[in-house]
């Protein structure tokens, strides 16, 4: 009788633990499908439906960061002998930075170069061979190196440059103005050094 009151008991006890496992394992499994669920994304277009997934934004940071200073670096530096160009180009890339790319360009329309492109028809072109960004603090530090290219009617000049200022997050809603919500802050060309000019 002891025996099968004891045996009773241990039936009972690792009957409530497996119950108690399989619950936990239940709980965990329907957790982690609700996350993934919640991960993906359909999304229509013209009548079709398209699988999006959504990611952590930690993860695209590195990428949001380069391809805001990718741009940056395009509104800026890229332009042509067209004085209106040049505004609207400007203009589009102080939305993505501080007072700091204000007082850069500043600099250039008095010392005369921004009109030295436009009497002299050249035009001016950045390549950014390198952008590091570093994404452990905010704001995060980055520096570009690239190079320069002025094409005149008789000559192509080339000149090493290399930007350095801090990326930092705006807080606000992204725009069409700033897509990736980030602001250029403490703008600096630290070098922008001839290094060929050739004849065409």
């Amino acid at each position: 009788m002891d025996t099968q009151l004891h045996n009773m008991w241990i039936l009972a006890i690792l009957s409530i633990v497996a119950s108690v496992l399989f619950s936990a394992w239940a709980i965990w499994y329907a957790i982690r499908a609700s996350h993934r669920a919640n991960l993906q994304v359909y999304v229509l277009s013209s009548g079709d439906s398209m699988h999006a997934t959504a990611t952590d934004p930690q993860e695209i940071l590195p990428v949001e960061a380069r391809d805001h200073l990718r741009n940056f670096h395009h509104l800026f530096f890229d332009l042509s002998p067209d004085e209106k160009g040049i505004k609207a180009s400007i203009d589009r890339s102080l939305y993505l930075a501080d007072a700091s790319a204000k007082v850069l360009y500043d600099n250039l329309l008095e010392s005369g170069f921004i009109n030295g492109l436009i009497s002299g028809n050249i035009t001016q072109s950045v390549t950014l061979d390198s952008i590091w960004v570093d994404t452990r603090a905010d704001p995060y530090e980055f520096r570009c190196i690239g190079v320069q290219t002025l094409i005149r009617q008789t000559s192509l000049t080339t000149r090493s440059m290399m930007t350095h200022g801090f990326l930092r997050r705006t807080g606000v809603k992204r725009s069409d103005n700033n897509p990736h919500g980030f602001i250029i802050e403490r703008l600096e060309v630290e070098q922008n050094k001839e290094i060929k000019t050739v004849s065409r």
